[in-house]
């Protein structure tokens, strides 16, 4: 599959689109801009690798995820794409709460009855409460354009999922 990719900048923070496999080798604005990328800690770290094929099992390995964490800031965040129809999403599942030390919230997206964002996250503190997660919505919603009250309500939905039985036969 070739390589179709997008850097965008604004505000001095880069933003890397990857479509396809990644050889770096042949695209050094990209190396530059992946690069630069890794050399930061970010607070969020924005995960989506499904393809027609699902997810690559390197993005979904205890490898992957540990250097993610490692990336992260301190109290930073990783927010990642998951269908509890793949194959593997109970190993996934696994391996984020391994990796994270049960810091995992999933919520279901909308409009889709088997994808969920997962968010795991870096610091000690556990879930903010629902009301917490509102306040906190109403104060960025000026700032955003994400829809971040609907994030909030969906992941105290998804606090009452079981989550283990989801895309399970029978």
């Amino acid at each position: 599959m070739p390589l179709g990719w997008t850097v965008d900048e604004a505000d001095g923070y880069v933003v890397v689109s990857v479509r396809g496999e990644l050889g770096l080798n042949g695209c050094p604005a990209l190396r530059t801009a992946l690069l630069k990328c890794l050399a930061e800690q970010p607070d969020v770290l924005l995960v989506d690798g499904f393809s027609a094929d699902g997810l690559p099992a390197r993005l979904g390995s205890d490898a992957f995820y540990e250097a993610c964490r490692r990336r992260l800031s301190e109290d930073g965040v990783l927010v990642a794409n998951l269908v509890t129809d793949e194959p593997d999403f109970h190993r996934y599942l696994r391996s984020l709460r391994e990796v994270f030390a049960g810091a995992v919230a999933l919520a279901p997206s909308e409009g889709s009855p088997h994808n969920v964002t997962v968010f795991a996250w870096k610091g000690t503190g556990g879930l903010p409460s629902h009301t917490a997660m509102l306040d906190r919505a109403c104060a960025l919603q000026a700032r955003h354009a994400v829809n971040l009250h609907a994030t909030a309500t969906r992941i105290e939905y998804g606090k009452g999922l079981n989550w283990d039985r989801r895309g399970q036969a029978g």
